[in-house]
């Protein structure tokens, strides 16, 4: 594979973030689609005028609305399930690529050292960067259900990948722990371009977790 071959730095050449012909695609039919669930939840509207009771509200009308409701729903189930998944999926392999280069920092520096920010986490926030603005800017900016959930099983992968590699950092010292903690703090910042953390978070919770086990001393 040739991204195996990136220096730390290639990782996070803009150029090697292009989107690529089937992304393209893929992208322009989710577009499409979010234009439709757009259109379709204002259809509704054509209703509006003097305030009705509910109990006034026509058989017609009502129906008109659960069909919109299902409309809407299969639209979400369709760019969910069908095309925003896999496009996580290839996002979050892409940005794990840049969390394994943590095994080239050193965890075991002395204590001025330890103060110095991890390089690979200056790549990781550049990484993330470039999938939002290149692939998944134009989703974060709708209302669409589907946006919120799936960028929250992208940042609970990368939140227990990223533990996951910190657990098989060797050596590691005292500072060297310290300075992972600031990793990880860096990480919910750099991940919340996504989704606020938050601790309602299963992911979040174990991030937590981690956090707190490195803080127990030899």
């Amino acid at each position: 594979n040739k991204s195996d071959s990136y220096s730390l730095q290639g990782l996070t050449e803009p150029s090697n973030w292009s989107k690529t012909e089937n992304q393209k695609t893929n992208m322009q039919i989710l577009v499409l689609l979010l234009q439709l669930r757009t259109s379709l939840k204002e259809l509704p509207k054509i209703f509006e005028g003097p305030k009705k009771m509910a109990s006034e509200m026509s058989t017609f009308e009502a129906n008109f609305r659960n069909e919109i409701k299902s409309g809407t729903a299969l639209i979400d189930d369709l760019g969910f399930n069908q095309i925003f998944v896999r496009y996580l999926i290839g996002s979050a392999f892409a940005l794990e690529r840049v969390i394994n280069t943590m095994h080239k920092e050193n965890f075991s520096p002395n204590e001025r050292s330890s103060l110095k920010c991890s390089n690979y986490m200056k790549e990781l926030e550049r990484a993330v960067g470039l999938v939002h603005e290149e692939h998944l800017k134009v989703v974060a900016c709708t209302d669409a259900d589907f946006a919120k959930r799936g960028f929250e099983l992208l940042c609970g992968r990368i939140l227990r990948s990223f533990a996951s590699h910190c657990a098989l950092v060797r050596p590691i010292n005292e500072a060297g722990k310290r300075k992972m903690i600031r990793d990880l703090d860096d990480l919910e910042r750099i991940l919340s371009i996504f989704v606020p953390m938050s601790g309602q978070s299963r992911a979040y919770s174990e991030h937590e977790a981690f956090k707190q086990i490195l803080l127990v001393e030899n």
